[in-house]
């Protein structure tokens, strides 16, 4: 039970982290439309 616990939360890490790479990667995206359009 503690190893699936454990597991439980890297899984909830690692989809924390892929969260926020896309939403990094979508900002970085409207700023360079942004920047295009100025």
């Amino acid at each position: 039970l503690i190893i699936y616990g454990k597991y439980l939360l890297e899984c909830l890490v690692w989809n924390q982290n892929i969260l926020i790479r896309i939403h990094w990667h979508q900002t970085l995206l409207l700023a360079s439309e942004i920047h295009k359009i100025q």
